[in-house]
């Protein structure tokens, strides 16, 4: 299948998401609309900052191939970007939160890095943690956040390439302590973003202890995938 289908496809679902969490959800008061809610706003925060950080690693690099790949995740993000934002306009509006939002900025920022094979090896990180995550919320959801699966699932699916991509591009680095040390440092730093969301977690029968436990394991460090040249 294309990508323009596949994309018009995932944006069938995430309008029928819409429009199921607006009937059942939104403006009604329903705890678990709001779990939703707070759980959408994180990945939502990330997307725009993640959009524009690939598109300028894309002008930074020489390498044809990396580059190609560095524009494809900068289009992917800023398409997750639309997604989440179509979510949350069926959602109900969130209590203003400035210090958590001032959390989510600094985690976000730092995730950027002038060596591109730390970069990478942050966002190989961070991308894998969240495949784990949405695998979780979708197996383990409640009825109405069933409908928000498909959504996830695409995001999902494209998180996974990422997380090729940047395990790849990172190179031997992730097989160092050093590359150990930063993957441990980010998922680390996901779990105590995400911690202040763990009653949405329970509200979506998510035990979140058990979920930031994972969370924080060394993935999979993708030996014998080969290295993208960075440029």
């Amino acid at each position: 299948m294309s990508s323009s289908k596949t994309s018009e496809r995932a944006q069938i679902h995430v309008n029928a998401a819409a429009r199921v969490l607006y009937i059942n959800g939104a403006g009604s008061g329903d705890p678990e609309a709001y779990a939703i809610a707070e759980l959408v706003d994180v990945p939502a925060f990330g997307e725009d900052s993640a959009a524009l950080t690939f598109e300028h690693m894309a002008r930074r690099c020489s390498s044809t191939t990396l580059h190609a790949a560095l524009k494809g995740i900068a289009a992917d993000e800023s398409r997750h970007q639309l997604w989440l934002a179509c979510l949350q306009q069926s959602l109900p509006l969130l209590t203003p939160d400035p210090e958590y939002k001032k959390r989510l900025r600094l985690f976000f920022r730092r995730l950027a890095h002038e060596d591109l094979q730390v970069h990478f090896a942050r966002i190989f990180a961070l991308d894998s943690a969240v495949c784990q995550l949405l695998g979780t919320v979708r197996s383990r959801c409640a009825p109405l956040a069933a409908a928000v699966n498909p959504v996830f699932a695409g995001i999902g699916r494209d998180e996974a390439r990422h997380v090729g991509v940047a395990r790849r591009a990172a190179g031997p680095l992730l097989g160092t302590s050093r590359g150990r040390d930063l993957v441990a440092e980010v998922r680390e730093g996901l779990t105590h973003v995400l911690a202040h969301r763990a009653n949405a977690f329970e509200t979506l029968r998510v035990d979140p202890d058990r979920l930031f436990l994972r969370l924080r394991r060394m993935p999979q460090d993708g030996g014998g995938v080969g290295r993208l040249t960075l440029g």
